[in-house]
């Protein structure tokens, strides 16, 4: 990972990664796995971190969780369930022909096949999270996950609150249970709010400029759209 040097764990769990040059901090660096081919991301849930400053302080860390492939276990944590939630309801925002239910049962078993899971026991893990989870993001992607949008919206806004770690995440998804909501106003000023805490990231941008053609701004919806496309391409056409 990185250019051109290798990261390393040490004993405490630390990796070093090299970044090119010119990385500043607080901007987001998308991670892929090259090796060993049997790991998975968990966390962060979209492979992307915000570089730490660079000041040498215990707490100037970006936290990135592993998992083995095939490993059951992952679905009994609240947090790894969460991440595979927010995945899967990420994945399946696309549903040109407004069938929600089937993006989302397509995206439950591709993201379960990169797990090597079962899609029925990460279906009933999830739903099993958003009627117990203790933190308001996990249990807020579950119900958006199960589709029970005024409660997800709810606990969602609350995820959200500025004081929060990962308020970008819960206004990304906020914003999907306005846009799956249909109230597309809503979902653009939640996405708003997401793109300014964690600018230029490319699926916030895509539904963005979704939530803002489905308003009626179709000027803006296409400058959204066409800066997002840009920032896909530099980052070798991932979304």
């Amino acid at each position: 990972m990185g250019i051109g040097t290798p990261a390393f764990t040490d004993d405490t769990g630390l990796a070093l990664l090299g970044v090119h040059p010119r990385t500043r901090p607080h901007t987001p660096l998308r991670l892929q796995l090259l090796e060993p081919d049997d790991l998975a991301f968990i966390s962060p849930w979209n492979n992307t971190i915000v570089i730490p400053p660079f000041d040498n302080q215990p707490t100037s860390v970006a936290e990135v969780v592993l998992c083995s492939r095939t490993c059951r276990a992952a679905l009994e944590r609240e947090f790894t369930t969460a991440a595979i939630a927010a995945r899967i309801n990420a994945s399946g925002t696309d549903a040109p022909d407004g069938n929600i239910v089937g993006a989302r049962n397509a995206a439950l078993r591709r993201v379960s096949a990169q797990y090597g899971l079962d899609p029925a026991d990460v279906d009933e893990a999830i739903h099993n999270l958003g009627a117990r989870a203790d933190d308001a993001f996990a249990r807020g992607v579950a119900l958006l996950y199960g589709r029970h949008y005024p409660d997800a919206i709810g606990v969602l806004n609350n995820a959200s609150s500025p004081e929060r770690h990962g308020r970008a995440d819960a206004l990304f998804f906020l914003g999907q249970a306005f846009m799956e909501s249909n109230k597309p106003a809503d979902a653009v000023a939640a996405l708003e709010a997401a793109n300014e805490a964690q600018p230029g990231d490319p699926a916030t941008l895509t539904n963005l400029g979704i939530s803002l053609m489905r308003s009626g701004n179709a000027l803006r919806a296409d400058q959204v759209l066409r800066e997002s496309a840009a920032i896909s391409i530099r980052r070798g056409g991932v979304m």
